[in-house]
């Protein structure tokens, strides 16, 4: 792949909502460096975040 080239790879999940009120995804550059994208979704309190991840391990756990 030439440097020319836009972004190349994008790595599963390319965006996923996160618990603590963010979207984030990962991509692979040209010269093979990993981004980290995100941006804020929701203002959440710690309480809230404290919250939202029990809810997503509880989640996770009945999915498996």
């Amino acid at each position: 792949m030439s440097p020319n080239e836009t972004l190349t790879e994008v790595q599963p999940p390319p965006l996923e909502d996160r618990p603590y009120g963010k979207l984030e995804g990962r991509v692979r550059d040209p010269f093979s460096h990993m981004w980290l994208l995100g941006s804020q979704t929701e203002a959440l309190t710690g309480e809230e975040t404290r919250k939202q991840m029990a809810l997503s391990k509880h989640e996770k756990k009945r999915q498996s």
